[in-house]
Formats: structure tokens, sequence, C-alpha cells
């Protein structure tokens, strides 16, 4: 520390400065890396996991709403409703397959996947048989039609929709991991940070300190 002592005054003052800027700018780094690690657990909720529920949501829903139309095109009396009715469904089908192309993108466990290739396969299948029930429906057995309504096109109804439930349940379990995951980033970040700017403080104050000695002893001297 020799080196140090025979330095001019202003020389020291400005080391010590830049060492006090020093702690300050790695303070300020090491703050935002914690920040943005915290960030990253939010950013995985809002643009991962809700919207995975969110479109599985919206699946389950438009599936029961394309149902409910296939119901109301077997009690149609006329064929303009039954018409009218077709087209109803057909939008649902649209509003259901956007949500499932969304889903897809959103894809990041082998688990989703198995699971979602199981509810386009239903789906599907589940289409295939409407597509008879229709034609029945428009054909006026309405017998045959609501004996596939209850039959086969419930069961893969009620298998899609099973899967859907484990999607939404899957997702929102993950929502819930992360979000439990940014807390414990959150408390960490902010012990460490607390560390950090005690630490640097007490560098600073004794680095004052040091400077103050170093500079009145000299001045003690020359008075003595």
């Amino acid at each position: 520390m020799k080196w140090f002592y025979d330095l001019k005054i202003s020389t020291k003052l400005i080391t010590s400065f830049l060492v006090v800027l020093a702690l300050t700018a790695a303070m300020g780094v090491f703050a935002i890396i914690q920040l943005g690690q915290v960030n990253q657990a939010a950013q995985d909720i809002r643009e991962n996991w809700m919207p995975s529920v969110r479109a599985a949501s919206g699946m389950r829903f438009y599936a029961a709403n394309y149902r409910l139309k296939e119901n109301r095109h077997i009690a149609a009396d006329n064929t303009q409703e039954k018409t009218q009715m077709e087209l109803e469904a057909a939008e649902s089908r649209k509003q259901l397959e956007t949500r499932m192309a969304t889903y897809e993108k959103l894809i990041v466990s082998d688990e989703d996947r198995q699971l979602f290739s199981v509810v386009t396969a239903t789906w599907a299948a589940y289409l295939k048989v409407s597509d008879n029930l229709f034609d029945q429906s428009r054909q006026g057995q309405e017998v045959l039609a609501k004996a596939l309504l209850r039959g086969e096109s419930k069961a893969h109804f009620e298998e899609m929709t099973a899967q859907l439930q484990k999607m939404v349940e899957l997702n929102d379990a993950g929502a819930t991991a992360a979000g439990e995951t940014g807390m414990k980033l959150y408390e960490s970040a902010r012990l460490s940070i607390i560390v950090v700017l005690i630490a640097a403080l007490l560098i600073g104050l004794g680095l004052a300190l040091f400077i103050a000695r170093i500079i009145s002893r000299p001045l003690k001297e020359a008075a003595a």
C-alpha cells in the first residue's frame, strides 16, 4: 500500500471516488441481473402458461357450443333453421381450430404435446361422426341422428373434454409453479441486493475513513 501513500492528495481522492463509482456500478449491474430473472418468471406466465390456459378453455367452450348446434340441428323442423345451425356450427368449429393452432405453438413439454395429440385425434374422429349426424338430420332421420349424438359422438366429446381439462390443469399448474419461482427469485434478489448495498456502503465508509486518515496524518505532522 506504500504506493498509495506516495500519491498526491488529489490522486488519492480521485482514485477513491472511482472505486466508489465502480462499486455503485457493480451493484447496479447485479440488481439488473437479479430483476431480469424475476421478470423472466413473470414473462413465462404472461406469454406461455396463461395463453395456453385461455386457448384450452376456449377449445372446450367451442366444442360444447358445436355440440349444442348439433342438438338444435336435429331438433329443427325446417330446412332454413337447419342451415342456420350448420353455419353456426361451422363458426364454432373455426373458433375451436383457431385456438387449437394457437395452443400448438405454445407447447413446451412432452406431456402437453401428448395431450394435444389426443385432443386433435379425438376432434377429427368427432367431426367424422358429426358429418354423418348432419347428413342423417338433413334427411329427416332424427332417430338415427340422435343415436349417433348419444352414442359414438358423445364418447368422442367426453374424451376430448376430459383431455382439454387435463391441458387446462397442466398449464394452470405450470403458471402456479412459475409464480412461486418468481416469488422466490424476488425474495432472493431483494436479499442479495440489500447485502450488496450494505457491503458497498461499508467499503465506501471504510475507504473514506482510510483516505481521511492518510490525508490528515501529514497535515498533523506539518502542524507539529
